[in-house]
């Protein structure tokens, strides 16, 4: 689990440049709040687990992997498409909106592990 911050206006270019099966399927792009003005390309989990074993190449191409060693393009492990990072305002409320229902104090996570409060 991973993803890419590419800079917004290098985002096409990067997409076109990863080679097929890089990044994951569904949600693929999506926005980052963070320091700079950059997108989170999301990568599969092979994709990912090569970046992370520093086989850059293989994972994401060429250019991408140049770009990786220059600084230009950023490798964010553990960046997932729903993080705090890369939501958006209405899923920010939505997720808001799950947690004043019920009112039970509880997380998703530990509903399903069956711990309660």
């Amino acid at each position: 689990v991973g993803a890419l911050l590419v800079p917004k206006s290098q985002v096409q270019e990067v997409l076109r440049a990863l080679p097929p099966g890089a990044l994951r399927e569904g949600r693929r792009c999506t926005p980052w709040h963070g320091e700079r003005d950059f997108a989170a390309l999301h990568l599969s989990h092979d994709a990912a687990s090569a970046l992370g074993e520093g086989d850059a190449l293989s994972a994401v191409g060429a250019l991408v992997a140049e770009r990786l060693a220059s600084g230009g393009v950023l490798w964010a492990p553990g960046l997932r498409p729903l993080s705090a990072a890369c939501r958006t305002p209405a899923e920010d409320e939505e997720f808001a909106a799950w947690r004043r229902v019920g009112g039970g104090g509880f997380r998703f996570v530990e509903l399903f592990a069956g711990i309660e409060d």
